[in-house]
């Protein structure tokens, strides 16, 4: 996928030169941006290129709503922020210009760019479908404190090489918390869309956040619509993940009481299953085992993995930065080497 092509268009000139400054620091290699300071410039540049966001500050209000009834990609920066868009009319879909607000931070009015440009139709989509996504699940029967950190480190090292997506479906995971993460949609606003047949591809890529090198969709914040959550919903969002993006890897923290939850793990190429030392966590263990074996998917036991996990939730301490706490240190280090391949994995 190549560069973004971006047109800022903004008349405060301190705004546009930090704005651009930004951009080129610390995006370049996803958005390849153009500034613009009047109308006419613009137009004439336009004219001449393809620009796959247009994004509109100060001076540009005018030439807002004609490109907008053109059909162009556009984002419009906004001195107040925008109200929430009411449940039933963000279902039925919007037909207002997208806005932002101009004095947010640079991450979120970047996400918002993402979305619009990954969102419109006119680039076409993806080739890329689920039968050649692979999909690793990550679970723990005693529902190890130290399982969300392991898939998220396991997701970063596997972003080396790939583009990956993080899907969390345990009750009451704290992921928002411990990353200090604040979005505006989680998965209930997704399903819900999905279910109605509502479900656009510019609404899917407003769910999608970007964490240093994954991307990652907020879990669900309440737990009711977790347990609502049917394998026909797991099914559906597969498929459209498969067809309107190019994530080449998921990984998926699975908790516990998801409806048909052998079929899920049917669905992953590995599973990795976070044990702990001790009789009590042996039980656990081994009424999974049993589990396991009473299922129909026979394959999934190919596919299992139980890694006995010698760390704990409790050394992760309050920080700014929890992710490269867990990145660069021993917890770090034995998560590559289990997700690499270079930890002797036990098969039960």
């Amino acid at each position: 996928m190549g560069k973004i092509e971006l047109a800022f268009c903004e008349e405060d000139e301190t705004y546009r030169d930090r704005f651009v400054t930004y951009l080129m620091e610390h995006r370049a290699k996803e958005i390849a941006v153009s500034a613009f300071s009047a109308v006419k410039s613009f137009v004439e540049e336009a004219r001449q290129r393809k620009f796959d966001v247009i994004l509109l500050g100060k001076g540009f209000a005018k030439v807002a709503e004609i490109l907008w009834e053109q059909k162009f990609p556009v984002l419009l920066l906004e001195d107040q922020e925008p109200l929430k868009v009411a449940e039933d009319d963000a279902c039925n879909g919007s037909t207002d210009m997208r806005t932002v607000f101009r004095y947010q931070s640079m991450e979120y009015i970047v996400h918002e760019i993402l979305a619009v440009s990954q969102g419109n139709e006119k680039k076409g989509t993806s080739s890329v479908r689920i039968s050649v996504m692979e999909m690793i699940g990550v679970c723990s029967p005693g529902q190890c404190g130290m399982q969300i950190p392991f898939s998220v480190a396991g997701a970063q090292y596997m972003a080396e090489k790939r583009k990956v997506l993080y899907l969390n479906l345990t009750e009451h995971s704290g992921f928002m918390n411990l990353f200090g993460l604040d979005c505006k949609y989680d998965m209930a606003d997704l399903v819900l869309r999905l279910r109605r047949g509502t479900l656009s591809q510019e609404f899917l890529f407003q769910c999608i956040y970007e964490m240093d090198h994954i991307f990652f969709i907020p879990p669900f914040a309440n737990p009711e619509n977790l347990h609502e959550f049917l394998f026909s919903d797991f099914l559906a969002l597969l498929q459209y993940l498969g067809e309107k993006t190019d994530f080449q890897l998921l990984v998926v923290d699975f908790g516990a009481g998801l409806d048909q939850f052998s079929r899920m793990l049917e669905k992953c190429t590995n599973i990795y299953c976070l044990t702990r030392h001790g009789y009590f966590y042996e039980c656990q263990t081994k009424q999974f085992s049993e589990y396991i074996d009473r299922c129909e998917q026979k394959n999934i036991k190919n596919h299992l993995h139980y890694i006995d996990m010698p760390f704990s939730a409790k050394n992760i301490r309050c920080s700014r930065d929890v992710l490269r706490q867990l990145l660069y240190s021993e917890f770090g280090d034995y998560v590559r080497s289990c997700f690499l391949g270079q930890q002797s994995q036990e098969k039960r």
